[in-house]
């Protein structure tokens, strides 16, 4: 069940690449032999979640506060760096228990990982996206959004 949901999302999501956002040319001249959506999202998602740096403004936007902002970034952080099998079940799990105290909480964290580890809010997977940049890649991009979040609020 959840493989098949997964698979759905996948394909929805590289039909919007594809098609809504023309990359349909792209793919077909970069990634010959991909042979499944899956192995095409592994490919082109980490080169979409390349931009410049996050957006503090939106970060502190999502949480209310500068204090709840360095709270979400912190607490992410600390508990991403926990997950042994750097799986999207696994990555899923440890952002729900996170989360657990309240649905607000859920929101702000996924918001929060958005804009610092997809670097944008778009509507691409957020935890395959995940998954296929990895636990380092995505750790040291929080690790950076607190540091730049921190020193913003020193300077301004």
């Amino acid at each position: 069940m959840v493989g098949s949901a997964l698979q759905t999302h996948v394909d929805s999501c590289m039909r919007y690449l594809t098609e809504e956002l023309g990359l349909r040319e792209l793919l077909q001249l970069t990634h010959d032999g991909v042979t499944s959506p899956q192995a095409a999202a592994e490919r082109v998602l980490p080169l979409l979640a390349e931009h410049a740096g996050p957006n503090l403004v939106l970060m502190q936007a999502c949480c209310g506060s500068p204090a709840r902002t360095t709270e979400v970034l912190h607490r992410t952080l600390e508990t991403l760096t926990t997950i042994d099998h750097w799986i999207p079940v696994s990555i899923r799990s440890a952002v729900e228990a996170l989360a657990a105290p309240s649905q607000a909480w859920l929101s702000e964290v996924e918001d929060v990982l958005r804009l610092v580890v997809l670097r944008q809010s778009a509507p691409l997977p957020l935890v395959p996206t995940m998954a296929v940049l990895g636990k380092e890649r995505c750790c040291r991009r929080l690790q950076s959004a607190l540091s730049r979040f921190r020193t913003a609020q020193l300077i301004g």
